[in-house]
């Protein structure tokens, strides 16, 4: 028994105990190999598959956008005197409305909120993509 790599375009769909005899395209790994499904295999070498790429959802509702914020930004929001700034504070705290990161008016209060050093534009940025997947 050896511990094979069963590979599929190109990619490793499963690493098994079994014969050498296994009839499906396979590898056999040698002693102590780390290589694991999802890497990839070229004919001749494996290589490590890059990492999943983040997907974000861009509309969500004003609690879940809420929960992205930290402590500290809830804070200096809820204390902001930027006018745009503080009633989209208000409406996320009032009632559960949707936010769509793309929109204009998300990016127009994310300008505010910049202009009013309530978020720095890394930290703006990083919202305006929405919540991870």
């Amino acid at each position: 028994m050896s511990k094979l790599a069963l590979i599929k375009n190109g990619k490793v769909d499963n690493v098994i105990i079994a014969d050498e005899s296994w009839p499906e395209e396979h590898v056999v790994l040698p002693e102590g190999s780390t290589v694991c499904s999802g890497d990839l295999y070229d004919g001749t070498n494996f290589s490590s598959a890059p990492p999943p790429e983040t997907r974000y959802m861009t509309k969500i509702n004003a609690q879940e956008f809420m929960l992205l914020l930290t402590r500290e930004e809830m804070k200096v929001l809820k204390n902001a005197t930027d006018p745009l700034v503080q009633d989209t504070y208000d409406l996320f705290v009032t009632r559960n409305g949707e936010v769509n990161t793309e929109s204009d008016i998300f990016k127009e209060v994310m300008a505010a909120a910049v202009t009013a050093g309530v978020l720095t534009q890394e930290r703006a940025d990083e919202l305006s993509l929405g919540k991870p997947v």
